[in-house]
């Protein structure tokens, strides 16, 4: 019994994996200056971390790590590190 207790200790001591995240969209401007967002369905994952910087309006994928950092945006789900790959064949809807 107290080899299971002790396991069980174990298993709630690791760390969390931190999650690879990779979404394609619109920069948006968030409420706050200076934050950019993309939206991914019913997700806000906030871009302001990403290089090279985003710009907003423009379209492409960022890739990058979830943080569970805080952020001044106070929007979406922060990612950093992250990189901004912009896709110049496409357009997004002015905001």
């Amino acid at each position: 019994m107290l080899r299971y207790l002790i396991g069980a200790c174990f298993v709630l001591a690791l760390p969390a994996v931190a999650a690879d995240i990779s979404v394609t969209g619109c920069v948006e401007p968030g409420v706050e200056a200076g934050c950019l967002l993309i939206k991914d369905a019913d997700k806000t994952y906030n871009v302001t971390h990403a290089k090279p910087t985003p710009q907003v309006g423009q379209h492409g994928t960022v890739s990058g790590t979830l943080s569970e950092g805080i952020s001044i945006c106070q929007q979406g789900k922060i990612l950093d590190p992250a990189v901004w790959t912009p896709d110049t064949g496409k357009s997004c809807p002015l905001p």
